[in-house]
């Protein structure tokens, strides 16, 4: 939580996929059918994340 977008890329790459709605931006990293995570920025910082798949 509060890491950078380009902080959290330089961890776990490129995002597979980003969209922004209402002033965030939320990207996920995989497949959101599968393995993925994802993190929610505001103002270029992480405010939340949710995971799937991942032991």
């Amino acid at each position: 939580m509060g890491m950078s977008q380009d902080e959290v890329g330089a961890i776990l790459g490129s995002a597979d996929n980003c969209g922004k709605t209402m002033g965030t931006m939320a990207c996920t990293w995989g497949n959101e059918d599968s393995k993925h995570v994802k993190i929610v920025f505001m103002g270029d910082k992480a405010v939340t994340f949710t995971y799937d798949g991942l032991k």
